[in-house]
């Protein structure tokens, strides 16, 4: 539905924003929740949120809005079959991508204990950098694509790269808060571009629906691959397999982004991705 907006960057920032809020409130009140009524508390505040998206249900758009014309007799030329790969390199940018926050995320914390932070000053930390990041994605909504797609998605992956390997060094208490901070905005931030793309180059409506997936996949791979490759007490693989995986994954979303920059979803047909009409 995000995807279908004629600015789509600023509908998923300011749709991640609003996520990381309700978050951000859930993580501030889980204390005073579990004190109260224990783990089961958790358990029906999230019923609850669940429940509350029912009320939107009837508002939702059934299927896609976009109109395209049909391809005659269903089927494609030479040069349409050859770039049927695009929107699935597209996703799997968003995958690749996604593996470096995760693994950062999965061992944050682990190496922030290594640097002798406290307990108490990790959990702040990550719950101001929550509530803070909220800036990266509300800024890429407002920025849109004032400069194309490729520029933001560089200098974000760029930055979250050199935030890693500071956090990979040796930090302080407030250091570590600093960084963590800046790594969930900058990471917010470039999340937008990504779905943006998506958005960008699924001319049909059926691609969208497959992004959270490929999120999910990167973001559920970063721990299991960057597990392996991580010492019992050297986490410096965090950094460079995070630049690894960015780099690859620049490497396939900044050709697709300047073949279509400056484009929205309503202006694509379906000759210039060349996908059949009926996905499998």
């Amino acid at each position: 539905m995000l995807g279908e907006l004629h600015k789509p960057e600023k509908g998923f920032g300011v749709a991640m924003a609003v996520s990381i809020v309700v978050t951000s409130i859930v993580i501030y009140f889980s204390p005073s929740l579990t004190a109260m009524l224990g783990r089961n508390g958790i358990v029906a505040v999230l019923l609850g949120l669940t429940l509350a998206m029912a009320t939107v249900i009837a508002w939702v758009p059934q299927g896609s809005t976009r109109k395209y014309s049909a391809v005659e007799g269903n089927s494609v030329d030479d040069a349409a079959r050859r770039r049927n790969w695009i929107p699935l390199l597209g996703l799997a940018s968003v995958a690749i991508w996604f593996i470096g926050p995760g693994g950062f995320w999965a061992f944050a914390e682990r190496m922030a204990v290594l640097q002798g932070v406290p307990t108490g000053k990790i959990a702040l930390g990550f719950s101001l950098a929550n509530a803070i990041g909220v800036v990266g994605p509300l800024f890429a909504g407002w920025l849109g694509c004032r400069f194309g797609r490729n520029l933001p998605a560089l200098a974000s992956t760029v930055a979250m790269v050199a935030v890693v390997y500071l956090y990979a060094g040796s930090f302080n208490n407030q250091q570590f808060t600093i960084y963590v901070i800046l790594y969930s905005t900058i990471w917010a931030f470039g999340s937008v571009y990504f779905f943006g793309l998506i958005a960008a180059i699924d001319w049909n409506g059926k691609l969208n629906v497959l992004t959270p997936g490929f999120q999910t996949i990167g973001l559920g791979g970063g721990p299991l691959i960057i597990g392996f490759l991580v010492g019992s007490d050297n986490y410096g693989a965090v950094g460079w397999s995070h630049a690894l995986f960015s780099l690859l994954a620049l490497i396939i979303f900044v050709p697709i982004a300047w073949r279509f920059s400056g484009r929205t979803p309503q202006s694509l047909q379906p000759s210039e991705l060349s996908i059949k009409s009926e996905l499998p």
